[in-house]
């Protein structure tokens, strides 16, 4: 059997739009997940703070940390509790 270029064309079409669709719905579920950790690098550029100041906070208990291997991972809440109550009004 021989299949028309045409044909194959419109085939591979329609697998790539159902593709695209399924890639959709996944990256807009994968949005709402938070993540567990975030590096020293992440909480820097999110919160705005510096490196130093965030390994201050570190020191001072005010950040949760794990460490793997020699990667320094923060607790992703904690640095939400920190953000939520430097903002909360006094």
């Amino acid at each position: 059997m021989i299949f028309a270029p045409k044909a194959i064309a419109a085939a591979s079409a329609s697998c790539l739009a159902q593709t695209a669709e399924v890639n959709m719905i996944e990256r807009d579920w994968e949005k709402k997940i938070e993540p567990l950790t975030v590096r020293i690098s992440t909480a820097v550029r999110i919160t705005g703070l510096s490196r130093s100041r965030i390994y201050e906070l570190i020191q001072s208990g005010e950040l949760d940390t794990v460490k793997v291997g020699r990667a320094t991972l923060i607790q992703y809440q904690s640095l939400k509790a920190l953000t939520a109550s430097e903002m909360a009004p006094s």
